[in-house]
């Protein structure tokens, strides 16, 4: 006679991509969807997020920048790639004075 369970498929989800702010300042992501759909999430300090919600394309990008108004985003990055990438954020600085 079979258990009760004998039937039961288990399925497991797990994020494909992980960003991990290693810094002691809150990060902003810019993610680039499906129809040029662009998502805006904060990642605190020393935390990370999973991102799931918007990477639905074969080609998958995103920036980042320091969640401060003078900090400008970094270029588009192409996260398609197993990997790990290091970012150096710059801000943006008035040379007009």
């Amino acid at each position: 006679m079979p258990g009760k369970f004998s039937k039961t498929k288990l399925a497991l989800l797990s994020p494909r991509y992980i960003v991990a702010n290693r810094s002691p300042y809150s990060l902003e992501i810019k993610l680039y969807g499906k129809n040029n759909k662009i998502q805006i999430t904060v990642i605190d300090s020393f935390k990370y997020r999973n991102l799931i919600s918007n990477l639905e394309e074969k080609k998958n990008y995103i920036s980042l920048r320091i969640a401060k108004n003078d900090f400008i985003w970094s270029p588009k990055i192409h996260i398609d790639k197993d990997g790990s990438y290091s970012l150096r954020l710059k801000n943006f600085t008035n040379t007009n004075n």
